[in-house]
């Protein structure tokens, strides 16, 4: 089974009726979530933190047909409620205080919006490839 590195790993894709030859993954959590840091920037930034979320509550995609791994397709949806702040050194109030703000209106609107996508534009190959069981790219 040839697949892209970050497909294998992530085992994700697009909602689809995969083509004809494809396989499909899906994917759950089943361990740590998805992962999601975000660094301080700016003139603000020594009074700011660092946070590093993550998403406990996702799923996913991946479409990947056998002949042509470069059409393989991505889809992960990810809960919005369900942020979590792992970032060390803040206070339990604080964090609450953090994953408030990040499901809020201001920032995720969890509430309105439970739901983030992310879908694949398009799949690059590597001109060199990894072994001959798994080729390297980016997905878009």
């Amino acid at each position: 089974m040839a697949v892209l590195p970050l497909v294998a790993a992530l085992a994700l894709s697009a909602a689809a009726t995969p083509p004809a030859g494809a396989d499909r993954f899906d994917a759950r959590p089943s361990g740590d979530g998805v992962r999601i840091h975000v660094a301080k920037r700016g003139l603000f930034s020594a009074f700011a933190h660092d946070h590093d979320f993550e998403v406990t509550r996702w799923r996913g995609t991946a479409d990947v047909p056998q002949d042509h791994p470069e059409r393989a397709s991505l889809e992960v949806v990810l809960e919005a409620g369900s942020l979590v702040d792992r970032e060390r050194g803040l206070s339990g109030g604080d964090r609450k205080k953090v994953e408030a703000q990040a499901a809020g209106p201001g920032v995720l609107d969890a509430a309105r919006s439970p739901e983030v996508t992310f879908r694949s534009e398009r799949v690059t190959l590597a001109a060199t490839a990894g072994s001959a069981d798994l080729p390297r790219g980016t997905i878009t």
